[in-house]
């Protein structure tokens, strides 16, 4: 598939993207398609047709087209229509734009998570830490652990159900879009067969030291020894791939041509359009695949004979993931993912708006979350006594839209440090 005129463009706000049509259709005319949800007023007669005609056709080939709304759902149904399409797509940067939007990165081990690191870091996303209760858009974010291997149980049930009094409920996941990162089963055991085994690279790296290499890829699928369940553990990422803000790719997309109708280019072009980050494909491609420090092109499926021998045992265990996302064991490619992402994927921010829940506590200060705001409270003795040599009329509270902000403010005023002491606030 030819790929050369394929660019997303986003504007600051109308009025930019109103001039920039102006420029492009006055210069070529024949060339500029114009799509709207509404009747915007404009100063040119130039043909609006309606957002629902903006489909998969060769005669939106090698043209500019502008995608006029001002609701996300309708903007990220629109760009999903431009999957197919080598053209430039313009449009104004909304809510759901990657500035705005925090993304969670998720993989199992050896899966490819270098090479999705650095993916998003080409696309411009600053790199997070564990998720916050305010993640900020244009950054990325792992789910607990500070990494991105989190399965779905260890986040849902042992973090967030067994291990959370209030369920999770104020997790911001779902306000995130995520990317979910997989490999065939075959891959993975044998990038973490050339792995785990050195202890430059892991902690268990002495573990069967002196081993036959066939021995230690044993290992690797025997439940009984220091490894996880492989079978269970990708089981479990494939829940991942349930969620509606959760956009599943592979990494043998990154890997070949292969299916013909595919290419590398294609999945970054997809991810543009998903996320709704602006720029060229070919330039990110080059520069993620090039930096990756581990991704090497062509080593989907490279011989192996202590893995090969083992490749039955391998398939029993890693059944359901493999039916679950449509591998097979002679091959590591599979038209799931693509298939998958022919929907849109949006955010969500569900959590309780009229129920205060007490999140943590400071020195002085217990902090609670309410209706979408972040309060502390002072209800000991000895804050009262403090914040009185202050003088501060009480009963006092703080509050802040944003945790991380709050916090500060609170270690501010706990350390002695000179800060404005707000007005009193009665929620």
């Amino acid at each position: 598939m030819l790929t050369k005129f394929r660019e997303l463009i986003f504007y600051g706000n109308d009025s930019d993207i109103t001039n920039a049509l102006y420029k492009d259709f006055l210069l070529n005319e024949e060339n500029v398609f114009v799509f709207s949800d509404t009747e915007p007023t404009l100063n040119l007669e130039i043909p609006i047709r309606p957002l629902e005609e903006l489909a998969n056709t060769t005669a939106l080939n090698e043209k500019s087209i502008y995608v006029l709304t001002s609701c996300t759902t309708a903007l990220r149904d629109a760009l999903l229509r431009c999957v197919p399409l080598d053209a430039k797509i313009s449009a104004t940067g909304l809510d759901s734009h990657s500035s705005r939007t925090p993304l969670v990165l998720i993989s199992p081990p050896k899966a490819g998570s270098h090479l999705l690191i650095t993916l998003v870091g080409s696309f411009g996303y600053q790199a997070g830490r564990i998720l916050p209760f305010n993640p900020l858009g244009g950054h990325w974010y792992t789910l607990d652990y500070d990494s991105i291997h989190t399965s779905a149980q260890d986040y849902f049930f042992y973090r967030n159900n067994r291990g959370n009094n209030y369920g999770g409920r104020l997790e911001a996941f779902e306000r995130c879009l995520g990317v979910a990162m997989y490999r065939h089963p075959r891959d993975i055991i044998k990038s973490r067969l050339n792995y785990n085994f050195d202890p430059q690279n892991a902690v268990m790296g002495r573990y069967m030291e002196g081993a036959t290499r066939r021995a230690q890829c044993e290992s690797l699928l025997d439940e009984n020894s220091v490894f996880r369940d492989i079978g269970r553990e990708l089981a479990d990422f494939t829940n991942w791939a349930k969620f509606p803000n959760v956009i599943p790719i592979a990494y043998e997309e990154f890997c070949s041509q292969e299916p013909e109708d595919t290419s590398p280019l294609d999945i970054v072009w997809e991810l543009q359009l998903h996320l709704q980050i602006g720029g060229r494909p070919s330039v990110y491609l080059e520069k993620s695949l090039g930096n990756s420090p581990t991704f090497s092109t062509g080593q989907v499926f490279a011989p192996d004979d202590d893995v090969d021998a083992l490749s039955d045992v391998l398939t029993q265990k890693c059944r359901y993931y493999m039916d679950a996302l449509g591998y097979e064991s002679s091959s590591p490619y599979s038209d799931y993912f693509r298939k998958a992402r022919q929907r849109v994927f949006s955010t969500q921010d569900n959590r309780p708006v009229d129920l205060p829940i007490r999140i943590e506590n400071t020195n002085l200060f217990a902090i609670y979350y309410q209706d979408k705001a972040f309060y502390a409270a002072c209800l000991s003795k000895e804050g009262t006594d403090f914040l009185q040599s202050l003088g501060v009329d009480m009963p006092y509270t703080l509050q802040s839209e944003n945790l991380e902000d709050l916090l500060f403010k609170v270690r501010m005023i706990e350390t002695g440090q000179k800060f404005p002491v707000p007005a009193n606030f009665k929620p």
